[in-house]
């Protein structure tokens, strides 16, 4: 087999196995949610039907922090959420995100589900 030969084998095998990562990685997502004014549910479940957003907590703004925070979360059947856990985000903001999804209602359901929300801390700068 000539040199060139060699190479056009490895450079499509090489083609065809991120093709197939590639395919693998769209079909089946490793997290699942949209961004919805600063905030986002991950995966399927009760519809917010009434949202607070966090206040930017002072000392935060003024030291220009920034982040997501990840919070975990219970929804009781009645929509009300509780149990909200911090699990990840700069620690600054996070008492702030928890205390604004703790206000939060959702539909109405059958039975306790376990969420997480994403709640995005952006800094804008001032004109």
């Amino acid at each position: 087999m000539s040199r060139a030969k060699v190479v056009a084998v490895i450079l499509a095998g090489a083609a065809a196995l991120a093709l197939a990562g590639a395919g693998a990685a769209w079909t089946f997502p490793l997290r699942a949610g949209a961004d919805t004014a600063g905030a986002e549910k991950a995966g399927p479940g009760p519809r917010p039907v009434h949202r607070v957003n966090p206040s930017y907590p002072a000392q935060a703004k003024k030291d220009k922090v920034q982040g997501d925070v990840e919070l975990a979360i219970q929804i009781e059947p009645s929509g009300a959420v509780t149990h909200v856990v911090a699990v990840s985000g700069p620690t600054p903001l996070r008492a702030a995100a928890a205390d604004a999804v703790r206000q939060w209602r959702f539909e109405p359901g059958d039975a306790v589900l376990k969420a997480t929300i994403t709640v995005r801390f952006t800094l804008v700068e001032e004109k």
